[in-house]
């Protein structure tokens, strides 16, 4: 339970269905991404780790990959 959320989502759930979205040959580098940002002690480091993150992927996301 998270407290003073309005919608929740099992973790699991939420790995899954980005991992069905991402493609085979990243699906490491992005799990091993989204656990560190649940790692995270507080919601303002885990926003800062997840915009990094995404910094980090939108990149390999290109059609180009580059």
């Amino acid at each position: 339970m998270l407290n003073g959320v309005t919608w929740q989502r099992c973790r699991v759930h939420f790995l899954r269905n980005v991992l069905a979205k991402t493609p085979k040959k990243l699906q490491g580098i992005v799990l091993a991404t989204l656990k560190h940002v649940f790692a995270q002690p507080t919601k303002v480091e885990a926003h800062a780790a997840m915009k990094t993150a995404l910094n980090a992927l939108r990149p390999l996301a290109s059609p180009t990959g580059s």
